[in-house]
């Protein structure tokens, strides 16, 4: 039997048909799974380890669309690689832009926050487990030393790597929450109605962000500031 040229079932083709069934449901199905991609659920078991490496293919497919926004100049699209080697041990997994960590946290929350919000539903299944592939554990190894290169402490970088992931977490997942959050009576509720139709609904979330990200560096800056490497510098 002559073997096709393109293999019927990869891990990559296996996340994407999560992520439809996700996107439709919130949540997907082994057997539906299955279905989909016309195969037994058994070959899927020769791809990914059960449903938490579906879950994992899917986190690693995010992952990678995150890290080709990083790696891409600005306004250009990447294509990533889901499936590339990990770097090797003793070089930075992502350059993301060590030049400046102000550029870096802002350039890598946003690619987040893309990454996420493109798939929001996939976002509480993907936080009940530890993240565990290579190519999102090599941009936290990247975040995590820029930031200790550019003086922060590891509890400072970690504080930081948490915040961003949570807040980033929070804003996809407001992706799909309605555009009415706070349904309240307008003539009781004179302040909030005014507030609530001073935004775009669809920007509302995305403005939170910026604002926290701006008072993230700015608190970042002042602890370098107050940090006695910094005063010795001086």
């Amino acid at each position: 039997m002559v073997r096709p040229r393109v293999p019927m079932l990869s891990v990559e083709k296996i996340a994407l048909a999560a992520l439809e069934q996700i996107d439709a449901t919130g949540d997907f199905s082994i057997p539906l799974l299955a279905d989909r991609l016309e195969v037994g659920a058994s070959s899927l078991y020769h791809h990914v380890d059960g449903r938490a490496g579906i879950i994992e293919a899917v986190r690693q497919h995010l992952s990678a669309g995150s890290a080709g926004a990083l790696l891409a100049e600005p306004g250009q699209t990447v294509e990533a690689e889901p499936e590339a080697e990990p770097a090797q041990a003793d070089t930075l997994p992502y350059d993301l832009d060590q030049s400046d960590w102000r550029v870096m946290l802002r350039h890598w929350a946003r690619a987040y926050v893309v990454a996420m919000s493109a798939h929001p539903l996939a976002v509480p299944l993907m936080v009940r487990q530890p993240v565990n592939n290579a190519t999102a554990l090599d941009i936290y190894e990247s975040a995590a030393q820029v930031f200790t290169a550019a003086g922060f402490t590891s509890e400072q970088a970690i504080v930081v790597m948490t915040f961003i992931e949570n807040f980033a977490i929070g804003t996809a997942v407001d992706e799909a929450a309605p555009d009415v959050p706070w349904a309240g009576d307008p003539e009781r509720h004179v302040a909030l109605t005014a507030a609530l139709g001073s935004v775009p609904p669809r920007a509302r979330g995305m403005l939170a962000f910026e604002f926290a990200l701006d008072a993230v560096v700015a608190a970042m800056e002042r602890i370098l500031e107050q940090s006695p490497q910094h005063n010795l510098e001086q």
